[in-house]
């Protein structure tokens, strides 16, 4: 029995059949050398759930105020299997050791009556949004939701972004660069055809839905996993699943407005499954995939496989067989539904579904490489207020910058005002550690500034050896507008409507019923003839 048709039978038999007692093996790890020079060991398996209940599909992110989020499946099991719903638990301290006490208890993202919520994809902006999609039939069928976390508000709620009738089960979610969010997902044509669908959301507003795979007859195409690279370029990994049940890892990548050819990254006899994508801080890019193996003539067993390439895909370096349980004979513990992320302390954390403890619970394991060396000095947030005044007046710029790599870093950071050309408005050296934060608050005097709008943003010149320089540049929201000191209602020019709020509020002070304090321009506590003096001076003056 291959592929979809042996993940088939294993969920159906998860769902249905008690718990039964096994011999416990660890699997032996692989080595993995993702660049020239680097010497790179994987930690031993660490169990990260440990309960009778069963966990599958784990997506994980490392978010950028250093909380580990990890996202699954959870079905309880109490003699009886109940409906998957998604969990997720957090950590602030990601370790290769385990230890309870580092991370979250389980808490709950989605739970529908009489329906299943499956296979979550997690991503996150710079903003420090969070979205996930999941796979829920509470519609009857199976279609894509959404749900976004907000720093400082929580989550939203479950937001259908599928409207099909026909089941749509995977889905990988791409927080992009630009702001854009893009989902990708798979949907069943017929029991035996699915092909790869996706939808870009800008602002909110999604795009129309756009086909990717186009295989009308006996191919499946399912279990999309998609990543943004350090150079903007989207990738896409998914499983191809042929008339025989035997399915095979192709990738594709969208860049500069087109998509590339399909290639096939895995081929052979055994089945492949559930893809996962993800590129570390040095450009590597890697992928993990479940691989069904023959145990003996007529059993099989999961493994994690991986493969990586440290020139953008140009070449793989070569699969390897991660969970190699040396020795094992039937039955064998399954080891699959991979995924990963490097967290803030440098290492790729691996997580994966495994059977392998001694009760035979699907539990979720997780396995680390060494902290890989890299520099990264960056944005992380800008902002700037108010965003209108009057030419003198003092705007304030918030930056947060950080040292995201794993060495200590010196550098000067730049706050930029640009209207028809470039002007530094200030320029700050600073000190940071690995993984240190920085807020500063900066005054900006505008009194020798030309009137006119002005996009503000910050920059960082690349460390030493900085490979990732994506997010040393970052651009506050909103456009700040310098107008004429005699500009009362702030509009960008000086004329008769200035006079006549001059007039209005003429020889008032404040507390009395014209009194308006932008009609004193002088800001001596009265409107009177200095005032108007200004008006006169400036007249027909625009920003």
């Amino acid at each position: 029995m291959h592929g979809l048709a042996r993940i088939s039978a294993i969920l159906l038999l998860i769902l249905i059949l008690p718990i039964t007692a096994s011999v416990q093996i660890l699997p032996v790890l692989g080595s993995i050398a993702p660049n020239p020079g680097l010497t790179i060991s994987i930690s031993n398996p660490q169990r990260f759930t440990n309960t009778q209940n069963r966990d599958f599909s784990p997506a994980v992110v490392q978010g950028l105020d250093g909380t580990a989020w990890v996202f699954w499946s959870y079905v309880a099991f109490n003699g009886r299997s109940s409906l998957p719903i998604i969990d997720y638990r957090t950590s602030s301290n990601p370790s290769t050791v385990y230890s309870a006490s580092a991370w979250s208890g389980n808490q709950v993202l989605s739970q529908t009556p009489l329906s299943q919520n499956v296979s979550p994809s997690v991503s996150q902006y710079r903003n420090g949004t969070v979205y996930v999609s999941f796979g829920s039939n509470r519609t009857g069928n199976y279609n894509i939701f959404l749900e976004k976390y907000s720093p400082g508000i929580g989550w939203s709620g479950d937001q259908q972004a599928t409207l099909s009738t026909l089941d749509q089960i995977g889905s990988s979610v791409v927080a992009a660069s630009d702001g854009s969010l893009w989902l990708f997902y798979d949907r069943s044509i017929s029991p035996t055809t699915a092909n790869i669908y996706y939808k870009v959301f800008h602002g909110g507003f999604q795009a129309q839905e756009t086909q990717l795979t186009f295989d009308t007859s006996s191919i499946r195409n399912t279990q999309p996993s998609a990543f943004q690279m350090n150079d903007g370029s989207m990738w896409l990994v998914w499983t191809k699943t042929d008339a025989t049940g035997v399915g095979t890892i192709y990738y594709e990548v969208y860049r500069n407005g087109a998509w590339g050819a399909p290639a096939a990254l895995t081929s052979g006899l055994n089945s492949d499954s559930h893809p996962a994508i993800s590129q570390d801080s040095n450009t590597t890019i890697w992928v993990a995939w479940s691989r069904d193996l023959p145990v003996g003539s007529n059993s099989f067993q999961f493994d994690v496989f991986y493969n990586y390439s440290v020139n953008g895909g140009a070449s793989w370096a070569g699969e390897t067989n991660l969970t190699n349980d040396v020795g094992c004979s039937a039955p064998c513990p399954d080891d699959m539904n991979p995924n990963f992320a490097q967290m803030k302390d440098g290492r790729i954390y691996l997580f994966w579904s495994s059977n392998r403890d001694p009760q035979m619970y699907w539990n979720l394991y997780y396995a680390t490489t060494n902290p890989q060396p890299f520099h990264n000095v960056a944005v992380t947030s800008l902002s700037v207020g108010p965003l209108k005044l009057r030419d003198g007046g003092l705007a304030v710029i918030n930056v947060t910058v950080a040292d995201l790599g794993t060495f200590p870093e010196s550098f000067f950071v730049f706050i930029r005002a640009t209207n028809t050309s470039t002007t530094t408005v200030a320029a700050q050296y600073l000190s940071l550690a690995a993984g240190q934060y920085m807020s500063l608050a900066i005054n900006w005097n505008t009194g020798s500034v030309k009137w006119a709008k002005y996009r503000i943003s910050a920059y960082i010149p690349p460390a030493a050896n900085e490979i990732v320089t994506g997010d040393n540049t970052l651009t506050a929201p909103g456009i700040v507008w310098l107008v004429p000191p005699a500009d009362v209602n702030m509009d960008g020019r000086v004329d008769i409507l200035d006079a006549a709020l001059i007039g209005v509020a003429y020889g008032s002070t404040p507390g009395k019923p014209n009194w308006n304090p932008a009609a004193d321009l002088n800001e001596d506590g009265r409107v009177d003839i200095l005032d108007a003096a200004l008006v006169a001076y400036y007249y027909g003056a625009i920003s």
